[in-house]
């Protein structure tokens, strides 16, 4: 019974005055978080919409050769590669940066935020296909192209299309090796570095080989001539509304998600208390110790690390 008893009072007081004042407190934190994050995007959006109309006044500018549409979307791919590519090798940067923010606990390193097998592990199969959706989708676009239209670009098109699927291959094998190790990162420090590293230089490789291959591409549709700067700028514009759209989608709307969910989960515990579902208050103590042990910021589910380029590419 003692023990019991010295169990009981080492947990912090804790009453339904207190719980009111954690509720008031959460719903405080909870609406100034909506309204930063719905800030966020709609600066994203308005980014977005701006650049849009920069886009459409350039292209009009830019000869594009007799497949216009085919060049067009040479381009549009350029500067999604290029997105991508930079998404990539600050992605553990900006978890960091976005930890920071929100308040969260930031890691000190880099290579502390990359999934170790068992992490891997359990993740379903479902939510994996999900993220090698527009690779795959992209993939068979540029497979397409060649049987459909008959282009002078044709053969760097097929390549590219070739190069791509088999590192979707490669990347599949991977992660399933990966995957059924099930256990932690090294713990050498000079380990996890090397590994971090090798990674980066994957992925810049991955990007460049097919960049180099639009590009190819592109140079056999289109008419280059003086229009290099026309081009060039087209690129950034269409990588600028991209990257846009990857905050929105892989920060701004995550967090949007999980602020809501924790504020529905509060909720679900002051109707148990109305319901009289959760009738004393260490019922309820527990119910928040576990909300606030589970309530880490989410990790983008758009990426797998794995020491491979990024499925979602």
């Amino acid at each position: 019974m003692s023990g019991l008893n010295s169990e009981r009072t080492n947990k912090p007081a804790f009453d339904m005055v207190a719980w009111e004042e954690i509720l008031r407190r959460q719903v405080q934190a909870y609406e100034e978080r909506k309204r930063e994050y719905v800030r966020w995007t709609a600066t994203g959006l308005a980014v977005i919409g701006a650049l849009s109309g920069v886009l459409l006044q350039n292209v009009a500018s830019v000869r594009f050769g007799s497949h216009f549409y085919v060049s067009l979307w040479m381009l549009f791919l350029a500067g999604y590669l290029i997105a991508e590519l930079v998404w990539q090798l600050a992605e553990e940067k900006i978890a960091q940066a976005v930890t920071t923010l929100i308040g969260g606990r930031r890691p000190a390193r880099a290579w502390d935020l990359v999934n170790a097998p068992a992490d891997v592990a359990k993740m379903s199969f479902w939510r994996v296909a999900w993220a090698l959706g527009p690779n795959m989708l992209i993939t068979i676009i540029l497979a397409l192209i060649p049987s459909s239209v008959n282009t002078t670009a044709s053969g760097s098109l097929t390549r590219l299309a070739l190069f791509r699927f088999v590192t979707i291959v490669i990347w599949v094998i991977t992660f399933l090796i990966y995957r059924s190790r099930k256990g932690e990162l090294p713990t050498a420090a000079m380990s996890r570095i090397g590994g971090f590293l090798v990674g980066k230089v994957i992925v810049i490789l991955y990007y460049a080989i097919q960049l180099w291959l639009v590009a190819s591409a592109f140079r056999e549709l289109a008419v280059p001539g003086l229009q290099e700067g026309g081009l060039a700028l087209i690129v950034l514009v269409i990588t600028g509304v991209l990257t846009c759209g990857l905050l929105i989608w892989r920060i701004a709307w995550p967090l949007v998600n999980h602020n809501a969910a924790i504020m529905g989960a509060f909720m679900r515990v002051h109707e148990g208390v109305l319901v009289g579902r959760l009738a004393d208050t260490e019922a309820v103590f527990d119910e928040v110790s576990r909300i606030y042990s589970g309530s880490s910021p989410p990790r983008n589910e758009g990426t797998v690390s794995t020491g491979t380029p990024d499925n979602s590419a």
